[in-house]
């Protein structure tokens, strides 16, 4: 199976803070990308 290790998901999600526009579109790419998690579960990639 395949694993995206916890500081994989961080530079991912530095990466996306570092190249968005506003916090809108980072928080709609770490969506997209499955980078956020709800409610105190872990994010999609994490899963």
């Amino acid at each position: 199976m395949y694993g995206v290790s916890d500081d994989q998901v961080h530079r991912a999600r530095i990466a996306v803070a570092r190249n968005s526009l506003d916090s809108h579109d980072c928080r709609e790419l770490l969506d997209m990308l499955g980078l956020i998690g709800e409610g105190g579960d872990p994010p999609p990639v994490r899963r």
